[in-house]
């Protein structure tokens, strides 16, 4: 595909948080080619501020699958802004969609089974053992402009002004910048979700040996499961749950101000990979972690995954989180800190 370099370009990749983030370096490799073309980028409701105040990003889409109303708008929106070239980033039925529903006139895809919407389709084949966000740079070759020398990673710029917006809340609860832990224990897949009184005694292991406070995170679908955490912990005035968060802007901003978030695999582990914060996740056996872990030595992202555990005790017959003793999570948790 040729361009001049003036084009205005958008990026889909609107599903979820981890998603989105992942397609960060292509807006950033297609900005650094082409410094005059105009890019913008559509995010779902659930990442919104993933891509806030971010040099390599013109204009900020947000989509609202919750509302057709908006959806409506936000197309017609977008169809006035006149751009030339969509990417298809994700490789949904909607995403696809959205770049012809939009009026781009070129549009880029990477899923065969999309290829009716794209006018141009990557074929040129993707590694799966890749961190994800390098395997979607790949897509950036039909526009020349894949990175050749280091490979950028996704980054979220968290303004003071956005931190500054939790100030009462750290007064509040006895909080410092720095100086607290995030931990985040609900997963979409409640089968796998790591057990109740093992959470709580990290929990109490952390606050007592590095006496500094927890704050729990979760989503309003994981609230039942997370103040089941808490009433099993015995540190109860170190343990925060009460904190509600507006936003996801507003999850990020508090987040970057952690000293370290420990998570189970969901949303929360990409916000602090992206914002810098040390982070430990205990990763199911649902999925693979080889192309989500970040291959950055200035990023701490370190996995516990079930399957290894899982692995090494062919005979085990329960389900594989059951094997991530508090021990294990403790030692490693003592290799990042220590």
């Amino acid at each position: 595909m040729i361009i001049n370099g003036n084009e205005k370009i958008l990026v889909c990749d609107f599903r979820r948080i981890g998603d989105g983030l992942m397609s960060l370096p292509i807006l950033e490799a297609i900005k650094k080619r082409y410094p005059n073309c105009k890019t913008g980028f559509i995010v779902d409701k659930i990442a919104e501020g993933i891509g806030d105040n971010n040099p390599y990003i013109d204009e900020v889409f947000v989509f609202n699958k919750d509302s057709a109303w908006d959806v409506i708008k936000l197309i017609f929106k977008i169809r006035s802004k006149n751009y030339d070239i969509s990417i298809d980033a994700l490789g949904m039925p909607k995403t696809a969609l959205m770049g012809l529903l939009v009026g781009a006139k070129q549009r880029i895809g990477i899923h065969k089974k999309m290829s009716r919407f794209y006018t141009e389709l990557y074929e040129g084949g993707f590694d799966d053992a890749v961190y994800s966000a390098h395997h979607k740079l790949y897509i950036t070759k039909l526009l020349d402009a894949f990175p050749k020398d280091k490979l950028p990673l996704p980054f979220i710029n968290v303004p003071d002004s956005e931190r500054a917006k939790h100030d009462n809340t750290f007064v509040k609860y006895d909080l410092e910048r720095g100086e607290f832990f995030t931990s985040s224990p609900g997963s979409k897949f409640i089968h796998i979700q790591w057990m109740e009184e093992r959470w709580a005694e990290v929990y109490d292991w952390l606050v007592e040996k590095y006496s500094k406070n927890l704050v729990i995170l979760y989503a309003p679908s994981e609230e039942g499961f997370a103040r089941k955490i808490y009433s099993k912990v015995r540190n109860k005035h170190r343990v925060v749950i009460d904190i509600n968060f507006s936003s996801t802007k507003n999850l990020i901003s508090f987040i970057s101000m952690s000293f370290f978030h420990l998570t189970q695999n969901n949303g929360t582990k990409h916000l602090a990979n992206c914002t810098g914060v040390p982070c430990l996740t205990l990763w199911e056996c649902e999925s693979t972690y080889h192309n989500w872990k970040i291959p950055s030595d200035e990023v701490v992202d370190n996995i516990i995954w079930a399957e290894d555990l899982r692995l090494a005790k062919p005979d085990f017959e329960g389900y594989c989180t059951e094997l991530i003793t508090v021990d294990i999570v403790k030692e490693e948790v003592n290799k990042i800190l220590d």
